[in-house]
């Protein structure tokens, strides 16, 4: 774990800091971060009815809802607490649906393999996980020179202060009584939120691996890449031009005379065995010795033919010191890996009961966007989205159970080849788009989806659905923040350019015009409450300072220290 991840476990509250602890679940896509946020089947009402039960274990609306409305807000977060605009994070629900549903299958894996999930167990382990953490970071602060080797408790903990601005004792209270205070809240979600931990936790802890084995994975595997990914190159022609250079290796051509044909310059990156063991689409690398070349291989940069170069043994310095740290880690990285297969392979059971097509159809296709060749090339994208995209419309159209989400899974599987298309092929599709876009209104509100179906009604020479549209824009809740100020910024240019070209009549300019208006008063107005609201705060604190040097100044005619000094480095009030 490092030390960003130590640094969040330490300073983040309630289960966020079990999301710390297990941050390896999220890499592979265990989780989705915000579980905590509901799962616990406890709400009455229609929205309780079940999507999917896996064993017995079900996730209803609500609680699909709550993980939607999570993720939005920590994305949200991220970019400085800016409103996200739909296109990004449509393209998250699928990734949280999968990551709910296996959630699910965990539960039921927990029970078959014993894991005990209570107060006490989750709060034992919790305390130990700390201790390591703690330990490790004792480890850190020596190597960061803000302590001696042989420093005492008294000094450790002063540096850890320093640096976290607890000690480890108030840290493990702290969150040993959130998890506590969770269990009280709420013990059913308590439980479901710490399934995964546990299970991984004893999965972990079966899973021996020997010194040898630990030192082999920090070999590094030093490997020449020729990528087909060149702009020129048509997509559909990629994987052919990477089959005719594996064969031309196989048949004996010198790697970098095949470069040379194929006009692409190898790069070469150095990885370590546990990376590619992480990597399912390259783990054949493993099997490669000094100066052979792999298959064509399908990751992000496109088909991929591989040349190993040479492979060193490459040990942490401090590889003595935490080897058990180290042996943990490369545990918990196959514990996860074991898991997520086992989970997949419950999932893939009649133990499993969708009651909502258009969920089934958006978990599946979750499930195709992990596959390492969806992410490499776009024509495999937009093959197996138009599959995806044309059972939705198939499905909305009906009467079947979940046709009523049809449209957004219709509108998250165009999105993910959208963007790939050339203009040709965008012009071909617009019907499509603009089908797909307006259903998308009767449920959100999008200020860039509504932009953008402002230029498709123009390139069709629809006017008034196209005046409509950036009036709408306006409309569509936009803030006042730079991010809003930018969006109707773009509105603007849009207007200008259809006024000066005259692309629209008079009237429908004029109803833009009105909208744009109304955005400004308003903010006008959201400014001057800003502004009287800071001008508040000042006096509130401009009349503390003063009660502070008051204060301040008594103490001294008294002959007494400031009760009350200016703290030099606050510490925050919620870190």
């Amino acid at each position: 774990m490092s030390i960003v991840q130590i640094q969040e476990l330490f300073q983040k509250k309630g289960c966020q800091v079990v999301l710390g602890i297990v941050a390896l679940f999220v890499m592979v896509g265990l989780l989705v971060t915000g579980q905590c946020a509901g799962m616990n089947n406890a709400a009455q009402g229609p929205d309780t009815e079940s999507i999917v039960t896996v064993d017995g274990n079900r996730l209803t609306y609500r609680e699909f809802q709550t993980l939607v409305d999570r993720q939005q807000e920590q994305s949200s977060q991220q970019f400085g607490g800016f409103q996200l605009p739909q296109a990004y994070l449509l393209i998250q629900r699928p990734q949280i649906l999968t990551g709910a549903v296996r959630l699910l299958a965990f539960q039921s894996m927990a029970k078959a393999k014993g894991v005990k999930v209570d107060e006490a167990s989750v709060t034992a382990f919790l305390e130990m996980e700390l201790d390591r953490q703690i330990n490790l970071e004792k480890a850190t602060l020596v190597k960061e020179g803000k302590i001696k080797s042989d420093a005492d408790q008294a000094a450790f903990e002063k540096a850890f202060k320093d640096k976290f601005t607890r000690t480890p004792a108030e840290i493990k209270t702290e969150q040993v009584n959130q998890i506590k205070e969770q269990f009280k809240t709420n013990a059913t979600e308590a439980i479901r939120s710490q399934t995964p931990l546990m299970l991984m936790n004893q999965v972990t802890a079966g899973i021996k691996i020997s010194d040898e084995e630990l030192k082999a994975s920090f070999d590094n595997f030093t490997v020449e890449a020729m990528a087909f990914s060149k702009p020129d190159m048509p997509e559909d022609e990629r994987e052919k031009k990477a089959e005719e250079a594996k064969t031309a290796l196989a048949g004996g051509k010198a790697w970098a005379d095949v470069a040379k044909q194929m006009a692409i310059t190898p790069e070469t990156s150095t990885f370590t065995r546990s990376e590619i063991e992480a990597q399912e689409n390259v783990k054949s690398l493993l099997d490669l010795k000094a100066g052979q070349v792999s298959d064509v291989l399908m990751t992000p940069n496109g088909p991929t033919i591989y040349r190993l170069t040479k492979i060193e043994p490459k040990l942490p310095s401090d590889f003595e010191a935490n080897k058990e740290s180290l042996r943990r880690s490369l545990a918990q990285g196959r514990a996860a890996d074991q898991l997520k297969k086992e989970a997949d392979a419950l999932i893939a059971t009649d133990k499993v009961q969708w009651n909502d097509k258009a969920m089934k159809l958006l978990y599946d296709l979750g499930i195709a966007l992990e596959d390492p060749k969806m992410q490499a090339s776009a024509a495999e994208r937009k093959s197996r989205m138009q599959a995806f995209e044309a059972e939705a419309v198939k499905l909305a159209g009906s009467t079947e159970p979940g046709a009523g989400y049809a449209s957004q899974v219709r509108l998250i599987a165009q999105q993910v080849y959208w963007n790939d298309l050339t203009d040709q092929e965008k012009s071909t599709l617009r019907q499509d788009r603009i089908e797909a876009l307006e259903d998308f209104f009767t449920y959100s509100e999008d200020s860039a989806f509504r932009l953008e179906l402002y230029d498709l009604f123009m390139a069709e020479g629809d006017k008034e659905n196209a005046a409509q549209q950036l009036a709408a824009a306006v409309d569509s809740g936009i803030g006042y923040d730079q991010m809003g100020q930018q969006q109707i910024s773009e509105i603007r240019g849009k207007l200008f350019e259809a006024e000066s070209n005259k692309k629209l009549e008079p009237e429908q300019l004029e109803v833009v015009k009105k909208a744009l208006n109304t955005w400004a008063a308003n903010k006008a107005e959201y400014d001057k409450e800003q502004t009287a609201i800071a001008e508040e705060q000042a006096k509130i604190d401009a009349e503390m300072e003063a009660e502070r040097k008051k204060m301040e100044e008594e103490d001294k005619k008294a002959g007494n220290a400031p009760s009350n000094p200016a703290p030099v480095n606050p510490a925050p009030s919620n870190p």
